[in-house]
């Protein structure tokens, strides 16, 4: 069975999290394709102008792209006062790949439409690709 390639749709406050699970996913055949996740060259605080931030979400929909589908964190509820780049991120791979995979609660009518729905992250690994 070939790997599967997912792209990671979260809260940027959960990127320390993610990234000391991306050994653990791997182990499970999931590749991440999110480089906002794995690349450091990129100093979310210091953009600044619209063509940076055009930047970075054409970096984001190409990583979409590249993966099989989108899993979509929605543990932590709402970003309050900005964010929300991750909801964006999930409605672009539903229209892309048909299908998304939600980890955490469904507080918005379109978190019912995912596929697969886990607890948590530990969950999915634990589940795998079945």
């Amino acid at each position: 069975m070939r790997d599967t390639y997912i792209y990671i749709a979260a809260k940027f406050s959960h990127r320390q999290k993610l990234l000391t699970l991306l050994p653990r996913l791997d182990g499970a055949g999931f590749i991440v394709t999110s480089r906002w996740i794995t690349d450091d060259d990129v100093d979310f605080g210091a953009i600044r102008t619209a063509n940076e931030h055009i930047e970075i979400a054409d970096r984001d929909i190409e990583d979409i792209s590249r993966a099989d589908f989108v899993v979509l964190d929605t543990q932590g509820g709402l970003s309050e006062g900005g964010g929300g780049g991750r909801e964006f991120e999930a409605g672009v791979g539903l229209a892309e790949h048909g299908f998304f995979w939600r980890v955490g609660p469904a507080w918005s009518c379109f978190h019912y439409k995912a596929e697969r729905t886990f607890k948590d992250f530990e969950e999915m690994i634990r589940h795998g690709r079945k």
